[in-house]
């Protein structure tokens, strides 16, 4: 399958993204993750046969057809719409998608099994409006759904499998950009991501963490690896990141600053030389004294100040706040 390279590896970086999900118990961003991936995949497997029959001769009755049924569907307007995977769903059933894939690709037309995807779609449902009724028995079944679909398309080989973690694909990628950029605002941010969310985790998995600092924990990491973003990550583009570590580490300010919490077990979760607490602070500094230029405005239509806001209250409110809010927001 024609699948493009740029397609390939945003489709690798849902799949590892749901796969760090479920390694962190977030069954339902798991969930959501390989849904937008199924999602991306039946929206490429457009494309590719948009491409195929683009060039065929006015002759070509098939073509003909094709072209006149995804006259409004070419590979750039696709992803300029947000359809949903339900939508994607009825999108291949009504317009036979699997048997042109088939004839114009020699597809298997009976590798996508339309019930699977629909079940699949049940749970991504699931997934947004009652995410705690998500079971690790779904989610898994999800992913391992994705696994085999992208085996049958052909582009998951067996080299590709477990080659592209997503911590070492985004550290990577993270410190080459940083070492060609190393004057960007973002580069400071950006460097501390990892270090930011192994933190985090650790915290969370300390017996001695409350239940309320717990859960506030829990919805940074969510954010981190949840396919609900206010700058969308991708993978040509490491600064996109820049607002996941923004929030882990406008998380570590609040926690900080929480007369419950007790210090001393952040500073046994942090495995490194540094003092956690200025490594904190000074963060929190640069990231307020430079929000105009690691979030900048966006256009007046859309609102302003569109990522900063949301993102500047985790300081004060918790991540909580993030959550309660983004919908909130003048999008």
């Amino acid at each position: 399958m024609d699948i493009r390279e740029i397609d390939r590896e945003l489709i690798f970086l849902r799949r590892e993204e749901a796969n760090a999900c479920m390694h962190h118990r977030l069954f339902h961003a798991a969930t959501l993750t390989a849904g937008s991936g199924l999602e991306l995949l039946l929206m490429c497997l457009v494309g590719d046969l948009w491409r195929a029959y683009a060039t065929s001769p006015d002759d070509d009755e098939q073509a003909q057809q094709l072209r006149s049924d995804l006259k409004y569907f070419g590979p750039q307007k696709t992803k300029k719409t947000d359809w949903g995977l339900d939508t994607w769903i009825d999108f291949y059933v009504g317009y036979e998608i699997p048997d042109r894939l088939h004839r114009g690709l020699h597809y298997k037309p009976d590798s996508f099994d339309i019930e699977m995807l629909r079940w699949a779609n049940s749970n991504y449902i699931k997934a947004k409006h009652e995410p705690y009724k998500v079971t690790v028995e779904d989610a898994s079944k999800v992913l391992v759904y994705f696994d085999e679909l992208l085996d049958e398309v052909g582009i998951l080989s067996v080299d590709d499998r477990g080659k592209l973690a997503w911590r070492q694909t985004w550290g990577n990628r993270i410190k080459y950009w940083s070492v060609h950029n190393r004057d960007a605002p973002e580069s400071k941010v950006l460097r501390k991501l990892f270090p930011l969310l192994e933190v985090v985790e650790r915290l969370i998995h300390y017996k001695g963490i409350n239940y309320e600092h717990k859960t506030q924990l829990m919805l940074a990491e969510n954010y981190v690896f949840s396919t609900i973003d206010l700058v969308k990550d991708d993978v040509r583009r490491p600064q996109s990141l820049v607002d996941d570590a923004a929030v882990l580490a406008l998380t570590l300010y609040w926690l900080l600053h929480q007369p419950s919490f007790d210090i001393s077990i952040l500073r046994s979760c942090w495995h490194r030389d540094t003092n956690v607490e200025d490594e904190v602070e000074q963060l929190y500094k640069f990231i307020v004294d430079n929000r105009g230029k690691l979030f900048p405005d966006t256009p007046g239509q859309f609102g302003r100040h569109l990522v900063w806001a949301p993102i500047s209250r985790i300081a004060t409110d918790g991540p909580e706040a993030l959550w309660q809010n983004y919908w909130a927001e003048a999008y």
